[in-house]
């Protein structure tokens, strides 16, 4: 939202870019640590500053900003921990929004994005399950083949032949 500020005919303007860092692999229970980056993008000082976020369980710190002057940028921070309908829909979206007032009292706002100038919701994939896509050739008389997909790049992986003693790690 742009609004004039009518003692001076300059614009106040907020831009709010949301960005999400994973901990742990996007799980049940872990963490999900937002920064949101607030920049004063118009002509005029902006006070009284704040986010908000709809999230159920989303917690900031560092919340609430006096002041910004012309072109100066802060940070808050959040953290938000994935429940089993995030895990079960395969990821975390969500937007904030923040709010400030101008010098002629105007309300000014803008909902975060992926730059200053977008609305562009934050996305955070989760772990997709691995799974077991192909087995092939099993029987007695041969060694047949199993195919995994859908497993994170890095980590260890353990395969046991049951019975039998061998193990690939």
């Amino acid at each position: 939202f742009i609004a004039f500020n009518t003692n001076s005919l300059k614009i106040a303007e907020l831009g709010l870019v949301k960005k999400a860092s994973l901990t742990g692999c996007g799980v049940l229970g872990d963490v999900i640590h937002y920064t949101f980056e607030i920049t004063n993008t118009g002509e005029v000082p902006i006070t009284n500053i704040s986010i908000t976020d709809a999230m159920p369980g989303m917690v900031l710190s560092g919340n609430s900003i006096a002041a910004l002057s012309v072109g100066a940028t802060t940070t808050v921070t959040g953290t938000y921990t994935i429940t089993a309908a995030d895990v079960a829909a395969g990821r975390v979206v969500n937007s904030a929004k923040v709010t400030g007032l101008d010098p002629s009292l105007n309300t000014i706002e803008d909902l975060s994005g992926q730059t200053n100038t977008d609305d562009i919701a934050t996305v955070t994939d989760l772990l997709t399950p691995p799974t077991i896509g192909t087995i092939v050739n099993v029987g007695c008389s041969s060694l047949g083949s199993v195919v995994l997909s859908d497993l994170p790049a890095t980590g260890t992986w353990t395969l046991e032949r049951n019975p039998g003693a061998i193990i690939t790690t």
